[in-house]
C-alpha cells in the first residue's frame, strides 16, 4: 500500500482557531536523517509506557502487518541524534506506546491489553511534563484506523497533543473529513507517516537489486527496526 502525505503540512483546528504549534510532516528519510532543525525529544523510559518488550514478543509477526509502523517509527527515534535523555533539556516528549501492537498481541505474559493501556494510562497521568503543557509537547506515534485501541485511555490525556498517523483527518480549509473514522480523531494536531513496508521487498530487492520493483511508496522498512530493538 503506497504511503500517504501530509502535503498541505496543516495544522489543525480546534474551536474554529488555527493552532500556532503544531508538528509538521516530512518524508521520512529526511526528518529521521538531519536533526539540524528537528527538536530535541525525549522519550518516557517509564516500563509502563515502554511495552515493547513483551508485546513484540507476544506478537511476532508485526513485521507483516503494515500498521505496525509504530514499532520501526520509535525504533528509529530511539537511534537518532535529536534525542535526550534528560527531560528539562527536550522540547518534545514522545510516549512510547504500541497500542496497535499491543492489541494484536492480546494476553501476553499474564497483562490483557487493556490492562497495559490503563498502566501507562495511569503513568502519563502522573508526568509532570505532560501537566506543564497539558500535552500540547507530546507525541504519540500509531498509524493503525483502530483508534479504539488507544483512545478509551489516552484521550483524556492526549486531547492537545500530535499523533504521527496514516492520514490527516482534516481538510486544507481545517474542517474535519468526512466520515466515521476521522471523526475519531481526538487529538490536536497531526503528523503522517508511511505504513511499513511488508520486509519481503527488502528481501526481494536485496536479491536482485539490478532489476526494477515495485515502489514502497517511501514506507519504514521493518527489517532496521528489528535489529534496532534487539540492539536496545
Amino acid at each position: 500500500r503506497a504511503a500517504r502525505t501530509n502535503k498541505g503540512n496543516l495544522p489543525l483546528r480546534q474551536g474554529g482557531r488555527r493552532e500556532r504549534t503544531c508538528l509538521r510532516s516530512a518524508p521520512a528519510d529526511h526528518a529521521l536523517a538531519s536533526h539540524s532543525s528537528m527538536a530535541a525529544f525525549y522519550i518516557y523510559p517509564d516500563a509502563a509506557m515502554d511495552q515493547s518488550t513483551a508485546v513484540l514478543e507476544c506478537r511476532p509477526s508485526w513485521s507483516f502487518d503494515d500498521q505496525s509502523a509504530e514499532v520501526a517509527m520509535l525504533a528509529l527515534l530511539r537511534q537518532h541524534p535529536a534525542r535526550v535523555t534528560d527531560p528539562e533539556a527536550a522540547t518534545l516528549f514522545v510516549v512510547p506506546l504500541m497500542p496497535y501492537v499491543s492489541s494484536g498481541a492480546g494476553e501476553c505474559m499474564g497483562e490483557s491489553h487493556q490492562r497495559r493501556m490503563s498502566r501507562a494510562a495511569s503513568a502519563l497521568r502522573k508526568s509532570p511534563f505532560l501537566s506543564r503543557r497539558g500535552g500540547h509537547d507530546h507525541l504519540l506515534i500509531t498509524n493503525t484506523f483502530r483508534v479504539k485501541t488507544f483512545a478509551p485511555w489516552l484521550k483524556p490525556l492526549l486531547g492537545n497533543a500530535t499523533i504521527a498517523w496514516f492520514e490527516q483527518p482534516r481538510l486544507a480549509t481545517g474542517e474535519r473529513r468526512p466520515g466515521v473514522l476521522y471523526s475519531l480523531a481526538f487529538w490536536r494536531c497531526t503528523v503522517v507517516i508511511p505504513y511499513l513496508a511488508n520486509p519481503f521487498c527488502a528481501q526481494q530487492r536485496a536479491a536482485a537489486p539490478e532489476e526494477a520493483h515495485p515502489s514502497s511508496g517511501g514506507a519504514v522498512e521493518a527489517g532496521a527496526s528489528i535489529s534496532a530493538q534487539r540492539a536496545r
